[in-house]
């Protein structure tokens, strides 16, 4: 059996699991919850990064200037997870698919909670850069 213990496709099956009815095993919707957590971390490491070693005048310049590029980047990894986890979730399903109630639980915990700390993380750090904490 292939090991499957990355976080992100763990996230990926619970959320394809969650909207199954509506989405099929194809996912769009887990694809695209798996695309903005990762943009969520790559967002925060370049907020810190940015705001300790930029002026603030720079700092504010750069986000505004290449918003642009951020979009792009975006859907390229909205597109390139799409078909990344395209016909994947029968695999995590053989994998997860026998998880006690107990682990489940937890497992939605884990993702839930890992999805609102990301959020919340930025939210602090945006404040924090544009000097309101």
């Amino acid at each position: 059996m292939v090991k499957y213990e990355f976080f992100f496709d763990y996230v990926y099956y619970r959320v394809c699991k969650f909207y199954l009815e509506r989405d099929g095993k194809n996912g769009f919707t887990a694809s695209l919850v798996v695309s903005l957590s990762q943009l969520l971390i790559g967002h925060i490491i370049v907020i810190l990064i940015f705001h300790l070693y930029l002026s603030q005048e720079l700092f504010s310049y750069l986000f505004t200037t290449y918003k642009p590029v951020y979009y792009i980047i975006l859907f390229a990894v909205i597109i390139f997870n799409s078909f990344a986890y395209r016909n994947k979730y029968d695999l995590y399903d053989e994998h997860w698919g026998d998880e006690s109630e107990r682990k489940r639980i937890w497992g939605g915990v884990y993702v839930i909670g890992s999805v609102v700390l990301w959020f919340g993380l930025l939210i602090l750090l945006i404040n924090w850069a544009v000097g309101k904490i």
